[in-house]
């Protein structure tokens, strides 16, 4: 639970010729990259006259050649960052005019992995880092749960790629059906487990209907269908707040499936 409430992300925090990178997991931060402008500097030419326009064009885009130039290194960088920790979640960090140049010029990949950006001054320590990006982390977190949830419940009832509800839930996880399992944090619910194939059940049966055996009770089937869940590498989702409370009203608990098929209730 704590891992997928916390999920890991990068904060790449830029500016014109310096960059930074964070990866942030479990409530802590690590700077696992950076940048030295090695004593250049780059600024913007303001100056219009005549006598100075041509020379001030060719310095502005001598300037905004470096600027495009360091953008490509941090996206050089991000990428072996993000492809060896697995990261989902981006943040870009520095001033809007620096992220949004960043942002275009991210590969489709990386920018599917944005989830926001914020102004932060390039000499922020590092907790300061984490303490002003935790806010928009779970600011889509909680988002994405009740998009999640929305999808579920409305999947399931057209009877296609989805199942809601304790009974049907856990008969995908013992079908091995289950390519995501969601439901609501702190969600507790008695059941039965066999204990010869593993298989759940949410109301008690005499004999287990897959190998015969005797069937067990247990105080909460819902950790034994994540621990299941988890074998056969299912994904698994926690969702609170809101989205918790929706999924709570349709059941606590439910699951996307690998194929369209319809589950019946255990």
């Amino acid at each position: 639970n704590l891992m997928d409430e916390l999920e890991p992300y990068a904060v790449v925090l830029v500016d014109r010729v310096k960059s930074r990178i964070f990866v942030a997991a479990l409530g802590e931060i690590e700077e696992v990259a950076h940048s030295d402008d090695n004593g250049r500097r780059v600024r913007h030419v303001k100056t219009t006259g005549s006598d100075h326009a041509e020379s001030s064009n060719r310095y502005q885009k001598k300037a905004d050649n470096q600027i495009r130039a360091n953008l490509r290194e941090v996206i050089s960088k991000l990428k072996p960052v993000v492809n060896a920790r697995h990261l989902r979640r981006v943040v870009l960090a520095g001033t809007p005019e620096i992220t949004a140049e960043l942002q275009k010029l991210l590969p489709a990949r990386l920018a599917l992995s944005i989830i926001g950006s914020i102004d932060i001054a390039m000499i922020a320590s590092a907790a300061d880092v984490l303490r002003r990006t935790r806010p928009v982390a779970e600011k889509f977190e909680r988002e994405t749960e009740v998009e999640k949830v929305n999808h579920i419940v409305t999947a399931a009832a057209k009877n296609s790629e989805a199942v809601i509800g304790l009974g049907r839930t856990l008969k995908a996880v013992n079908s091995n059906s289950v390519w995501q399992l969601i439901y609501a944090g702190g969600l507790f619910l008695p059941g039965h487990e066999c204990p010869k194939c593993t298989a759940l059940f949410s109301r008690r049966v005499n004999r287990c209907t897959y190998c015969g055996s005797r069937v067990q009770p247990v105080d909460n089937v819902v950790e034994r269908a994540v621990q299941h869940a988890r074998r056969k590498r299912a994904k698994i989702e926690v969702v609170t707040g809101r989205a918790s409370a929706a999924l709570q009203t349709a059941g606590g608990i439910g699951a996307l499936l690998k194929t369209h098929r319809e589950a019946v209730g255990a």
